[in-house]
């Protein structure tokens, strides 16, 4: 009777893990894990070769991107200040992706291809703020503009916006392609992360650097005190090329945190597949020994 229970329990965890890794698998960011950074490590600078680095995830290596993806011809940004460069992109996103209801199979497909995306946004599709965040972000990694995805939670809602890495001021600037806009501070052009700065956060304003997407309602830019959270996904969400398979036991979101990395928190089905799997060795472990004791 001991045997038979033994290979039911082993029997069912087997099937209990392969459910959760295939949910995992075909799942998207619900899945993911967060993990903490502070306002110091946000604003580091990327490496000589474009690399960096947010908490455990590492952004877009140079061999994720041969060739460049890009909605025009990296050719056409002009020279100049890279904030200038940065604010091109932006509005010339915004101009191909008019406002409307987005294209989301590259949200919730998980063999979808960034390379679609852009044939479809270079014939002037409607589009998100999640569209024109990753379409721009694309084109300034294309123009070796280090740059990253950035998402805002609202109350019962959320906005995506951009940050690049500005050389000439030493830090990364925030920069919303469907409004326009960039985040300014008393030092000037500033990152995201401002927001956790107290005695900075009074003096944070919008400044528009760029033409808006049509249809964009002009008059309600994202006020700063209604964010609750702010996240960077990891690459594979929005902007990576390939299959985006979801990185096994790895962070898939940094946030925004006071206590820098001390925070690791895994999604519900992430959690569910770890449990299974525990249960799965111990399981294996006991039929064995049971097996040798006979």
């Amino acid at each position: 009777m001991g045997k038979k229970r033994d290979r039911l329990f082993l029997g069912v965890t087997v099937g209990a893990t392969l459910l959760a890794v295939a949910l995992v698998k075909e799942s998207e960011f619900t899945t993911g894990a967060v993990v903490c950074v502070s306002g110091e490590e946000a604003n580091r600078p990327p490496a000589s070769d474009g690399r960096f680095n947010l908490g455990r995830i590492n952004w877009l290596p140079p061999e994720e991107l041969t060739p460049p993806m890009s909605v025009f011809p990296v050719s056409q940004i002009p020279t100049g200040p890279t904030l200038q460069r940065a604010l091109y992109v932006a509005e010339q996103v915004a101009a191909r992706v008019p406002h409307g209801e987005p294209w989301s199979p590259y949200l919730t497909r998980r063999h979808f291809r960034p390379e679609k995306l852009i044939l479809l946004y270079r014939m002037e599709a409607l589009g998100g703020c999640g569209t024109r965040a990753m379409l721009t972000t694309l084109e300034l990694l294309a123009a070796h503009i280090p740059a990253r995805v950035v998402q805002w939670a609202l109350p019962g809602t959320g906005h995506v916006l951009v940050e690049a890495w500005i050389p000439e001021l030493q830090r990364w600037v925030l920069i919303d392609p469907s409004f326009g806009l960039y985040l300014s501070s008393d030092r000037g052009p500033d990152s995201v992360s401002t927001l956790q700065d107290p005695a900075r956060r009074a003096s944070l304003h919008w400044v528009s650097g760029a033409k808006p997407a049509a249809g964009v309602n002009q008059s309600s830019p994202p006020l700063f005190d209604q964010i609750q959270k702010i996240y960077w996904p990891e690459p594979w969400l929005l902007s990576r090329r390939g299959p985006r398979a979801l990185p096994l036991f790895r962070s898939t979101f940094a946030v925004l945190s006071e206590d820098g990395g001390a925070c690791l928190r895994w999604g519900a089905k992430r959690s569910t597949l770890i449990v299974s799997l525990f249960l799965l060795a111990w399981a294996t472990v006991r039929y064995v020994r049971r097996r040798r004791s006979t």
